[in-house]
């Protein structure tokens, strides 16, 4: 299969994709098909779950783990496929346009647009994402051009061998994006287009098997292996992290009219 396609790595969430992310895409207009990546024995959980789902959801089974099952995705998918992960707790996804944040009423134009900006950079950029939540006041009509932080929660991918999924699941999407960077392929990150997710809070997936001491060994890691590039940093909540240690590159964004959303529209979203 190759062209656009939407995918989704859950496990033990059935529900609350349900509630969520699917409630979310269904606002944007997307009706499917969904690819569920989940584990095997979750399988019929899941076919329950989504049953009758105004969002169509097509089922592959995986081993268990974030980076395995996106790794047994793309090898389902032919070379070329642009494909725009999703996770399984999306709350809203929002655009911000004329100066208010609004919900996206069109995510597969949405994800069109990314994929046509990249193709503009060359056919060396190979991912793209998102600014991590929703607000106002922080996201601005521009485009990152490297040293940009791409989450995992959303994010956009061309199936290419040259983009290398992580080994581990912890932190994977900073090693996704620093090994893009470091390997001289640009990496955009579009931050007028927001989500709302609480990425520690949800019970289920990587919150079963993740703990501060994992964070913190490949916070190391990469702050040692990416050195130049990034450095590390805590949290206000003491969390450790990682920080770019160059600024972006941005580029000022028209945003294309099918893109904007009506001023009125936009005040009643808030």
């Amino acid at each position: 299969m190759s062209g656009l396609v939407f995918a989704c790595c859950s496990a033990g969430r059935p529900e609350m994709l349900v509630k969520k992310t699917l409630k979310t895409l269904a606002r944007g207009g997307f009706t499917g098909p969904l690819w569920l990546v989940v584990p095997g024995d979750e399988m019929i959980q899941y076919q329950q779950a989504v049953a009758g789902n105004p969002v169509i959801c097509m089922i592959v089974t995986s081993e268990r783990g974030l980076v395995k099952q996106r790794k047994k995705f793309r090898s389902t998918m032919l070379p070329g496929t642009e494909i725009v992960f999703v996770d399984d707790d999306l709350d809203a996804i929002k655009i911000l346009a004329h100066g208010d944040l609004v919900h996206c009423t069109n995510v597969v134009s949405l994800a069109n647009y990314v994929f046509e900006v990249m193709a503009e950079s060359g056919d060396d950029c190979l991912l793209a994402g998102i600014y991590p939540v929703c607000n106002r006041d922080w996201m601005k009509p521009t485009i990152t051009e490297n040293n940009g932080y791409i989450v995992g929660a959303m994010y956009f991918i061309k199936n290419d061998e040259r983009l290398v999924e992580p080994d581990e699941d912890e932190l994977e999407d900073w090693s996704r994006c620093l090994s893009e960077q470091r390997a001289g392929r640009p990496v955009l990150k579009f931050n007028w287009v927001g989500i709302s997710t609480k990425y520690w809070g949800n019970k289920g997936g990587m919150q079963m098997t993740r703990t501060d001491a994992k964070r913190l060994e490949k916070v190391e890691q990469y702050a040692s292996q990416f050195y130049g590039l990034v450095k590390m940093v805590l949290r206000r909540n003491g969390k450790p992290d990682l920080k770019y240690v160059a600024k972006p590159k941005l580029t000022e964004l028209t945003l294309p009219a099918h893109l904007q959303q009506a001023e009125a529209e936009a005040a009643s979203e808030l």
